[in-house]
């Protein structure tokens, strides 16, 4: 997998893209700067 998230190959359904919107607003990182997404919803959800 590539380093960064790709939104259209991550995300699976209108929630989640609407969830990584919201998500990718709270924390304004560059996609080249994000984690595995794995990582990143782990440390989302808490």
């Amino acid at each position: 997998m590539e380093p960064w998230m790709d939104r259209e190959q991550v995300l699976l359904s209108g929630a989640e893209a609407h969830e990584f919107d919201h998500m990718m607003g709270i924390f304004e990182v560059p996609e080249e700067h994000l984690l595995d997404a794995s990582v990143m919803l782990r440390v989302y959800a808490g």
